[in-house]
């Protein structure tokens, strides 16, 4: 029996889904740092709903 902890990074089906959404959406934006940031900026914006509100200290 393999516990959770056992199992390689590689193939954790978790970390390959995220790997894939981050290669598409750079693809997306042709692999460009300024383009993909502004596309997360307005998502953001579009969905204020999905960030996290940071509590004032």
């Amino acid at each position: 029996m393999t516990t959770r902890s056992q199992t390689p990074i590689s193939d954790d089906p978790i970390l390959s889904e995220i790997r894939k959404a981050r290669d598409e959406m750079a693809r997306e934006a042709n692999y460009d740092l300024h383009t993909l940031c502004e596309r997360l900026r307005e998502a953001e914006r579009q969905h204020p709903e999905r960030l996290l509100k940071t509590p004032v200290k």
